[in-house]
C-alpha cells in the first residue's frame, strides 16, 4: 500500500514544505499543493551566495523579485492574492521532505533520535519527512527541526507520541526563550501570553537536546480551500466551532456557525490547531466568495498578514 505522502505526490507533484530552486540559484518554499496555470505557488526564502546561502525575510523576498524577475509576482486567480509564482520550466531542483528524512538521520544523531521515539509510539517513518533549513543543507549544530507529517492520523499519532515522550522526558517543553523566539519570528497580533496558551496545547512544538522541533501536517487539501474565490470585504467574526477535525490541514479548515460563513481557512501556520470544538472562536480576515457561492473567512491573505489572525473567544 503507498504512503500518504506518496499518494499525493503522484496527484500533485509539488507539495507544501517542498522546495525548489531556480537555475540562478533562488529557493522557495512551496505553499500550496500543485500548479496554478503552470506556475508553482511558493515563496522565495534563499539565495546561493557561493557555496553557501542567504535567508530572506519577507521584504527582502518581495523586493528581490521586483528587482530581478518581476513576472514571478503571479496574481492568483484561485486565491485572488499577488503570491510568488514560479514557472515549472524555470525549475531546476525539487527538494522533498520525505525523500530527505533517511539520509540525514544516518548523518544526524539528535533527528535519528527522535525519528526512533516517534516510530516506537507507532508513528511509521514512511510518514516522515524534514523541511526548512536541513531540507535545503542550510542548517547548523543548534537549527531548528521541522519535521512534516503526511497525513492525518499519523499527524494525530505524532502529536499523542509527544505527550507520551514528553512525560518520559524523552522530549522536553520548549523555554520560555525558545517560546519567545518563536512568537518573535511569527509577527503575531496576539499577545505573548494568548500565543503561549493556544500554543501549548496543541502538542507540537518541543525540544530535543535543547533543540526547538515544530511538527507540521501535509494530507490532501480540504475541498473547500480550493475552490477559487473572490474578495469581498476585511470582516471580523465570533462564532462556535462545529467541526475541527481539518484544524491542523494545510491550509487549517473550521467550520463555524455564523450566520456570514460556513467555514474559517488559515493559510498562516500559527493558526492551525488553534480553535477546537464547541469552543466560540474570533476570526479577523478577509470575507470571500467561492466558485460555489460559499462564503468564508481568509486568514493569511498575504505572508505577513498584517491584523489577520484566529484566537479562541473569551
Amino acid at each position: 500500500m503507498p504512503s500518504v505522502e506518496s499518494a499525493l505526490r503522484a496527484r500533485y507533484r509539488y507539495l507544501p514544505k517542498d522546495y525548489i530552486e531556480s537555475p540562478s540559484g533562488w529557493l522557495f518554499a512551496v505553499v500550496a499543493e500543485g500548479t496554478e496555470e503552470e506556475r508553482i505557488l511558493a515563496f522565495l526564502r534563499y539565495l546561493r551566495d557561493g557555496d553557501g546561502l542567504t535567508k530572506l525575510d519577507t521584504r527582502r523576498a518581495n523586493q528581490h523579485l521586483r528587482q530581478s524577475a518581476p513576472e514571478w509576482i503571479f496574481h492568483s486567480p484561485a486565491r485572488d492574492a499577488l503570491v510568488h509564482g514560479i514557472p515549472i520550466s524555470c525549475v531546476s531542483a525539487h527538494f522533498k521532505p520525505a525523500d530527505a528524512l533517511g539520509e540525514l538521520t544516518i548523518r544526524d544523531r539528535v533527528l535519528a533520535s527522535l525519528v526512533s521515539i516517534f516510530t516506537a509510539q507507532g508513528v511509521e517513518q514512511s510518514s516522515m519527512g524534514i523541511t526548512g533549513s536541513f531540507l535545503i543543507g542550510a542548517h547548523g549544530p543548534a537549527s531548528d527541526i521541522d519535521l512534516v507529517i503526511y497525513g492525518h492520523g499519523s499527524f494525530m499519532r505524532a502529536r499523542a507520541a509527544v505527550q507520551v515522550a514528553t512525560s518520559q522526558n524523552l522530549l522536553q517543553p520548549l523555554s520560555n526563550a525558545q517560546w519567545r523566539d518563536a512568537y518573535r519570528r511569527r509577527g503575531c497580533p496576539l499577545g505573548f501570553e494568548e500565543y503561549l496558551w493556544h500554543e501549548r496545547r496543541k502538542c507540537n512544538k518541543f525540544s530535543i537536546d535543547g533543540i526547538k522541533v515544530d511538527l507540521s501536517c501535509i494530507d490532501e487539501p480540504p475541498e473547500c480551500a480550493l475552490r477559487a474565490a473572490r474578495k469581498l470585504r476585511r470582516v471580523t467574526i465570533t462564532a462556535r466551532v462545529t467541526d475541527d477535525r481539518q484544524a491542523f490541514a494545510s491550509p487549517a479548515v473550521y467550520e463555524v456557525q455564523h450566520e456570514l460563513v460556513q467555514t474559517v481557512i488559515a493559510f498562516t501556520p500559527t493558526y492551525t490547531g488553534q480553535v477546537q470544538t464547541g469552543e466560540m472562536l474570533q476570526a479577523a480576515g478577509w470575507l470571500e466568495e467561492d466558485t460555489a457561492s460559499a462564503k468564508r473567512l481568509v486568514v493569511g491573505t498575504s505572508r505577513e498578514a498584517p491584523g489577520e489572525y484566529v484566537r479562541k473567544a473569551n
